[in-house]
């Protein structure tokens, strides 16, 4: 695994109360097992920008959100549904 991406899974991992462990991501559908609220993941897809833009200088803006969109598609916590 690439040293960003493990950077980025162990942050949201701690961002919902968790250690990071290279073999839960081994296993099937692992995001699939904890949760976030529509806030906390917000809050880390602004985050993931600011360390997109570092970690990638040539991103743009409007590059590095896209990419933290689609990472939060693919490896994202699946998000808490707010009663009213």
């Amino acid at each position: 695994m690439e040293p960003t991406t493990e950077k980025y899974l162990r942050e949201m991992f701690r961002r919902i109360g968790l250690e990071y462990s290279p073999d839960i991501v081994k296993r099937d559908k692992w995001y699939l097992e904890h949760s976030w609220t529509v806030d906390e993941e917000e809050e880390y897809r602004q985050w993931l920008v600011n360390e997109l833009r570092m970690d990638f200088r040539y991103y743009s803006k409007r590059i590095a959100e896209y990419e933290a969109a689609f990472f939060i598609m693919n490896y994202g916590w699946t998000t808490k549904v707010e009663e009213p």
